[in-house]
């Protein structure tokens, strides 16, 4: 797959992802009540809006949850317990917001990997001419 941009795409591109951004950071919901709430918008919603955590594709269980937050931050055993806990209960699996699957051979190759710096989503991965891969992080600015 070759990827090419031009400067007016790159400009488009760029203005997405920015609206984009303030869209999701300005989508404030109300979070249920319940154990844990008050810490999910102290730990949680210093990175994304409640409307983020509202319209995720959700988790079966608490250790999934705690999985998916290892993955952004590291925090101490009762706080990943409680936020993990109220996410399962208040944000379980959706059916609906999973991806669906097609009819027909499909080949595909996915590598994944941890980002070195804890919650930088990696965004944007490419694939440079010496076949090192550059990503942008996704809160502090990085490539």
């Amino acid at each position: 797959m070759s990827m090419r941009h031009s400067r007016g795409n790159k400009s488009l591109f760029s203005l997405y992802f920015l609206i984009s951004a303030l869209v999701s950071q300005c989508a404030q919901a109300e979070l249920p009540p319940g154990p844990g709430k008050s810490l999910v918008e102290a730990v949680c919603v210093s990175c994304h809006s409640t409307g983020r955590i509202e319209r995720t594709a959700g988790f079966d269980s608490a250790a999934e949850w705690r999985a998916f937050i290892e993955s952004m931050v590291q925090l101490a055993e009762p706080q990943a317990n409680t936020i993990a806990s109220y996410l399962a209960e208040h944000f379980p699996a959706d059916p609906k917001r999973k991806p669906q699957l097609i009819d027909g051979p499909v080949q595909i190759s996915i590598e994944e990997w941890m980002v070195p710096t804890l919650g930088q989503r990696a965004r944007d991965p490419i694939e440079a001419p010496d076949g090192s891969i550059w990503w942008t992080g996704m809160w502090a600015s990085l490539v």
